[in-house]
């Protein structure tokens, strides 16, 4: 199975997109936590986000359109 990066953000903001994902039916994983832990200004916006958020290819599609109309948080 290939992967298809959908979101990439902070750590905490692609753990919220993988959750919200998983509740609507679409399995994803986080690439970068390990580095954001270990270097965590490497993770800072200043120097670009760096925990994206993957899924299938197949769902690729469905989970952009997922993440662009969910409601931002308030």
């Amino acid at each position: 199975m290939t992967l298809t990066k959908v979101f990439l953000g902070t750590e905490m903001e692609a753990t919220l997109v993988r959750a919200y994902l998983e509740e609507n039916g679409i399995k994803a994983v986080l690439q970068g936590v390990t580095i954001a832990n270990m270097v965590p200004y490497l993770a800072a916006p200043a120097y670009g986000a760096s925990v994206s958020a993957c899924v299938a290819d197949d769902d690729a599609e469905r989970a952009r359109t997922l993440i662009a109309q969910r409601e931002p948080a308030e």
